[in-house]
């Protein structure tokens, strides 16, 4: 479920969290699966 969370992880995610890049990546997939 794509939730506010979730959205707001994703933007974390944009902001620079390259070492958490895949990882976010990883949980958004999770997330629309």
């Amino acid at each position: 479920m794509w939730t506010e969370l979730s959205f707001e992880r994703n933007t974390k995610c944009r902001q620079g969290y390259i070492e958490l890049a895949s990882m976010c990546s990883y949980l958004l997939l999770t997330e629309v699966m």
